[in-house]
C-alpha cells in the first residue's frame, strides 16, 4: 500500500458504495490531503455530478462485496467487503 505522504498536499478522489466508510476515509485523511473530493470512476455509471478519474490520479474506491480486501492499482487503492464490516475494512486501511 502506499504510504500516507503520498497524499499529502494533494487531492484525493473518493468514490464509496457506503456512505459511512466514504466519510471515515474522509475523516481519517482530513489534515492529510489537501483536498478530498467525491469521485466517479472511469467506464462507471454515475448518478453524481462528480468529475470522473482513473488510476493516474489519487482514488480511493470502496465497494461492496463478498469478501474483505484492500489491493492497490497504480495511484487505486481499492476497499472492498461486507456491508456491514466495510467501515472497519476501510479503517484498516
Amino acid at each position: 500500500m502506499s504510504y500516507l505522504n503520498s497524499y499529502s498536499g494533494k487531492t484525493l478522489y473518493i468514490s464509496s458504495e457506503d456512505n459511512l466508510a466514504g466519510w471515515e476515509i474522509q475523516r481519517n485523511m482530513n489534515g492529510i490531503a489537501q483536498r478530498i473530493q467525491g469521485a466517479c470512476p472511469e467506464n462507471t455509471n454515475c448518478t453524481e455530478d462528480w468529475p470522473t478519474k482513473d488510476c493516474s490520479n489519487n482514488f480511493i474506491i470502496i465497494k461492496k462485496a463478498n469478501e474483505s480486501k484492500i489491493y492497490q492499482n497504480q495511484s487505486c487503492v481499492f476497499i472492498e467487503g461486507k456491508e456491514e464490516n466495510l467501515t472497519q475494512v476501510t479503517d484498516e486501511f
